[in-house]
């Protein structure tokens, strides 16, 4: 896992590092400005030149190393400084004066409107003007040179964070921020790379290792963490030569209703890719025979009504249950819910309209049994926790519903969200647009149910499934495209990504 720390931690890791290798904090500067002119030299195509923006503090001092760097390689660099701040950190002044002489004597100090540049497509703007220190909005003439950048017809690269963003709480006013198509940051990704409400300002980011002390790293704590493929390899155990389908469990899903029962086909399709031994499919009547014909290896349990789940099923004989793709929300399919989560006690899987009819009758949620886990997207999260003014506020939320209801609470997107019991946040790498399609959230359901039925405890069912589920739709798109990937390209992607994974 790569820690994600808060501002004032990612302070202290840099002053722990310089204390204890010990490197000077210029010399510590000078790693993370190699980072990125090692990234430059292997990543900017030749024949682009590079508009570097300087503040004062020591974001404009990695920036003025980072110009004196790609000059040195003979790129063609201009720079431009503007005071950020009422004094010059000394790093900064030591990386200025440390400019070639050539290069030096052509910087432009932009104390007014009328010297900011229009710059043309074949400039790469650097942003280093504003790092993570920052605690207010911007204002004056840095706020109108961010505006004016964001203008400027090029692709923008923020050098650790973009100007204006916050670490680690929130940026109310996003055109006081640069937007950037990329963000070079180093060590640590910071918190409010991960929301939604940021990727405008963000853009893709790359983690740089600029050799932080590992002691720090190791034993600094934090509720935030973002997946690593290494995490996911150490929790795939090996199957014994010797297993039967016995050893992998059995599955419950309760999936479907008329008209919907392509949600349950792919729920069941997935939960048998991952790994699950049996699968019994329970649904409505009217999907027996597409279910039966979609899916051989799954059983089929039909219930008397033709268009919805209205019967219990006698629970005994699997060791987990998923309910909610495609079933609806008839009061007839709620008490099956309701009777379903008072008489199962091991961890069951909900989502989509289990999810609904739970936030239509929330006393419910205190009988979940422990460890179960619930995959809203940011709309049924919302209805069932309610409004939030911000991305952190919505965090915060998660993590209590998570310690409240002892559960795991999956919250879908881009760099889907996994909250534990114990107040810890899991942020997953993989994914990408393709897979915002109808149908990818049944498969993410079958994927976490085959798991748990094999015997994956909850949290590692959640973290590996939210894993593979986006390293199969991202291994799907570089041959489908983003543009023609459907939910069942996941499923079928899912061999892939376990092999990826594993070998």
């Amino acid at each position: 896992m790569i820690k994600i720390l808060s501002a004032k931690q990612i302070k202290e890791a840099d002053q722990f590092t310089i204390q204890h290798n010990p490197i000077n904090s210029i010399d510590l500067m000078e790693r993370a400005a190699e980072a990125c002119a090692n990234y430059f030299s292997e990543n900017v195509p030749a024949g682009i030149s590079f508009a570097i923006f300087c503040g004062s503090g020591n974001n404009g001092g990695d920036g003025f190393a980072i110009a004196r760097l790609l000059y040195n390689l003979g790129k063609n660099v201009e720079v431009f400084f503007v005071e950020t701040g009422s004094n010059r950190s000394e790093n900064n002044q030591e990386n200025f004066e440390r400019l070639p002489a050539t290069l030096k004597e052509k910087v432009i100090e932009l104390n007014s409107t009328e010297k900011f540049p229009k710059l043309t497509p074949d400039f790469l703007i650097v942003d280093a003007l504003l790092g993570t220190g920052i605690n207010r909005k911007s204002e004056g003439i840095i706020l109108q040179l961010i505006q004016h950048l964001n203008k400027q017809v090029c692709n923008r690269i923020a050098i650790d964070i973009p100007s204006g963003l916050f670490a680690d709480q929130q940026t109310e006013d996003l055109n006081a921020v640069v937007h950037c198509n990329q963000t070079l940051t180093f060590q640590f990704p910071k918190h409010s790379f991960f929301y939604p409400e940021y990727a405008i300002a963000v853009g893709e980011f790359n983690v740089l290792d600029i050799g932080i002390h590992t002691d720090f790293i190791k034993s600094e704590p934090t509720k935030f963490a973002l997946i690593e493929e290494q995490d996911i390899k150490a929790m795939l155990p090996s199957r014994s030569q010797f297993a039967h389908k016995g050893n992998f469990g059995h599955a419950l899903l309760l999936v479907g209703s008329k008209g919907k029962a392509g949600a349950a086909i792919l729920s069941a399709r997935a939960c048998i890719r991952s790994g699950a031994g049996l699968v019994t499919v329970n649904t409505a009547q009217a999907c027996l025979n597409p279910i039966q014909t979609a899916v051989p290896e799954a059983m089929v349990e039909a219930d008397t009504d033709e268009n919805i789940i209205t019967e219990f099923v006698n629970v005994e004989k699997y060791n987990v249950v998923a309910i909610g793709p495609g079933i609806g929300t008839d009061g007839k399919t709620a008490q099956i819910l309701k009777q379903m989560i008072q008489e199962f006690k091991a961890p069951m899987v909900f989502d989509a309209d289990a999810i609904n009819l739970l936030a239509d009758n929330k006393t419910w949620l205190s009988f979940l049994p422990n460890g179960s886990i619930i995959t809203p997207h940011i709309g049924e999260f919302r209805r069932l926790t309610g409004n939030y003014n911000n991305p952190f506020d919505r965090s915060d939320a998660q993590i209590e519903l998570a310690k409240k209801l002892n559960c795991y609470v999956i919250l879908k997107g881009k760099f889907t969200a996994i909250a534990t019991p114990d107040g810890k946040v899991f942020f997953n790498p993989t994914g990408n647009p393709g897979m915002a399609t109808g149908g990818s959230g049944d498969v993410l359901t079958g994927i976490i149910c085959g798991l748990l039925a094999q015997g994956f405890v909850s949290g590692k069912a959640a973290i590996v499934g939210v894993y593979l589920h986006g390293l199969a739709g991202d291994l799907a798109a570089e041959e489908l495209t983003s543009y023609s990937l459907n939910a069942g390209d996941i499923i079928n992607y899912l061999p892939k990504a376990f092999k990826h994974i594993l070998y």
